[in-house]
């Protein structure tokens, strides 16, 4: 990919080079106030203000250091000052900010700023928040917020002098890039996972005597339109395999005028093509997993990436398992995927760290399930093999007890975590009709843990999951154990199988059993009580229900299941009185399973009702 850099004059983001003229729409040097007053009361015309509107956290105007004399910002021992903005929702910007440590600071100080804020309780969303600290000498880009850009990396901090900050935003295609002292922290990544807006810059210091620092010449500029945006729709797509090598070919759409697009393969330049070119044919390429980078060129300017990647050629699926467990011993990991296998005649390759995890993976796409379990220390590499697998069709069984340590591998499961449990916990099955229980006890114990380590994670099923077992008998998805994604191709336990009761390796067998055999079930999903097949559960869905009983005309709902809100086998007036009566008082219960994720119908219709009723159609799941 190209070089960039600010000293080069080079952007990646999208915004032309720093001499593109545009209009400075806030600017502040602090030079315009007394020295020894409080910001948010000096400036409060000007948008200053406390965070959480706390008097008691302000900061103090002062004259003994300054970029721009005679005044900066000094912000020391958990004062926390705020700037607002409004009406910053769609353009490209350009934040500016000077910054100095003292060698002597001994603590936290953080430049940020929030997608959404809100005082003084909030929303708040954070996009940018770039922590400072003398002592271990460095600058760290810590992300955003949950759903946000990740935690980037970190610079050496030069003290004892005014530090450059600058950071390009694009809110059109929710990107931006972070210079300190023009030195890139981070380039083309996500702006926001909530709002793509500005709406605050943050300065904040941790509590500490002595840890305080300076800030000097703030300016949010609004750049002129020189869009080099990034291309579209970008797929990557395997043709004439049998199984390889075959030819990968690339489309995408063009969304500015171009002078020549770039093609990448696994970050290597591989052609420069004319500028209004829309495909490219990576020709007799070998299986293996590959990722593929459009980048779009308009003069000294670079748009940002478009990527994709794709599993391909894979060789004939050969009735194989790749399994890491990270041990050389008799494990309950280990037992169940080895009983599985010696009753069904499938060969099992067994690595015991992340190399060797990634050299299986990065091969012809032959295993017909991964079986991984990581207890420490998941490279980027590694877990980035994983989801390509995953989403090039593989099937996965995850038992992982620190699953909240990557997002993107969460989504990929289908899961999302929220909190580890640090006291022994039980998994209480929910769906004892599932095929996964068969012939397991129930509950299956979780004990027997090593001290160190914590005792699963709390998680909920994500886009795709259905969760099917959950901790400690609370029979809710907010505490889910067992999770089943991607159409029954994934299987993630918030638990690390290794450190359980005996229990767990038949859980594991039949786990096994589930993806390499017969896999999901064939009933339709659906949410029962969203009648009008809108992804939710709303009086709309009453409102509905009884248009379709009482006023002529009105359509019959495509998912009658989905309407028997009270799951009687029917669907009729009892339905929208069960629907209202969930909603709005107070104790009443809610519709039964599955509900409010995606889900199969879990129970048979009363005798006499019909039979099953039907779910013609569900548009809202997969």
């Amino acid at each position: 990919m190209k070089a960039t850099s600010l000293l080069t004059g080079l952007l990646l983001l999208c915004v032309g080079t720093a001499t593109v003229s545009g209009q400075v729409i806030w600017e502040e040097n602090f030079d315009g106030y007394t020295a020894g007053e409080f910001i948010s009361v000096a400036g409060v015309g000007n948008g200053w203000e406390t965070w959480g509107l706390d008097p008691a956290v302000d900061s103090l105007i002062v004259d003994g250091q300054a970029q721009t004399a005679p005044n900066s910002l000094f912000v020391e021992n958990n004062q926390d000052v705020v700037q607002t903005f409004t009406g910053l929702d769609s353009g490209r910007y350009v934040v500016k900010a000077s910054v100095w440590i003292d060698a002597t600071q001994a603590g936290d100080a953080y430049f940020i700023m929030l997608n959404d804020f809100t005082q003084p309780a909030g929303p708040f969303n954070w996009s940018v928040q770039l922590r400072f600290n003398a002592l271990l000498g460095d600058v760290a880009d810590l992300g955003g917020s949950a759903g946000g850009p990740p935690g980037g990396g970190t610079l050496p901090l030069p003290v004892d002098q005014w530090n450059e900050i600058e950071i390009q935003i694009d809110l059109d295609n929710n990107l931006h890039n972070i210079y300190f002292n023009g030195t890139a922290l981070r380039e083309c990544e996500l702006w926001s996972g909530g709002l793509t807006e500005i709406q605050c810059i943050d300065l904040y210091a941790a509590a500490g005597v002595g840890n305080g620092v300076y800030f000097d010449d703030l300016s949010v500029e609004l750049l002129a339109s020189v869009p080099c945006d990034v291309p579209s729709a970008l797929t990557c797509d395997s043709v004439g395999c049998s199984p390889g090598p075959g030819d990968i070919e690339l489309t995408w759409a063009n969304t500015s005028t171009y002078d020549n697009i770039e093609v990448y393969r696994n970050g290597t330049l591989i052609a420069t093509l004319g500028g209004t070119d829309t495909s490219y044919t990576d020709a007799a390429q070998p299986s293996g997993n590959y990722t593929y980078e459009i980048v779009g060129l308009c003069g000294l300017d670079s748009s940002c990436p478009a990527s994709c990647s794709t599993s391909h050629c894979p060789g004939a699926l050969d009735d194989s398992i790749l399994m890491l467990n990270w041990t050389t011993g008799t494990t309950n990991l280990a037992d169940g995927v080895n009983a599985w296998a010696d009753d069904n005649g499938w060969s099992v390759t067994q690595v015991l760290d992340g190399a060797s995890l990634l050299a299986e993976l990065n091969g012809a796409f032959i295993y017909e399930v991964v079986v991984y379990e990581n207890p420490c220390c998941a490279s980027a590499g590694e877990i980035a093999s994983l989801i390509d697998y995953i989403n090039a069709g593989g099937k996965v069984l995850c038992s992982y007890w620190d699953l909240d340590i990557d997002p993107a591998f969460q989504a990929a499961l289908g899961v999302d975590s929220a909190v580890d449990f640090t006291t022994p916990q039980v998994v209480y099955t929910w769906d004892s009709a599932h095929p996964i229980w068969d012939g397991l006890p129930n509950p299956i114990e979780v004990s027997g843990l090593d001290p160190w380590l914590d005792n699963g994670d709390l998680m909920e099923p994500a886009a795709g999951g259905t969760a099917i077992a959950g901790f400690s008998g609370a029979a809710f998805a907010g505490q889910a154990g067992v999770i089943i994604g991607n159409s029954g191709n994934t299987i993630a336990n918030g638990f690390q199988a290794d450190d359980m009761s005996i229990e767990v390796s038949d859980l594991v067998y039949n786990e096994m059993e589930f993806l390499a055999g017969g896999g999901p079930t064939t009933g339709p999903q659906f949410i029962r009580g969203d009648c009008n097949n809108d992804g939710g559960f709303d009086i709309s869905d009453a409102v509905s229900l009884l248009s379709s009983l009482f006023v002529p005309g009105s359509p019959s709902p495509v998912c009658a299941d989905a309407a028997d809100s009270n799951d009687d086998g029917g669907v009729d007036i009892s339905d929208a009185v069960y629907k209202l009566s969930a909603l709005f008082v107070p104790g009443s219960p809610s519709p039964a399973a599955p509900n409010p994720n995606c889900g199969e119908d879990p129970t048979e219709d009363p005798p006499g009702s019909g039979g099953d009723l039907g779910c013609d159609q569900f548009d809202a799941c997969p």
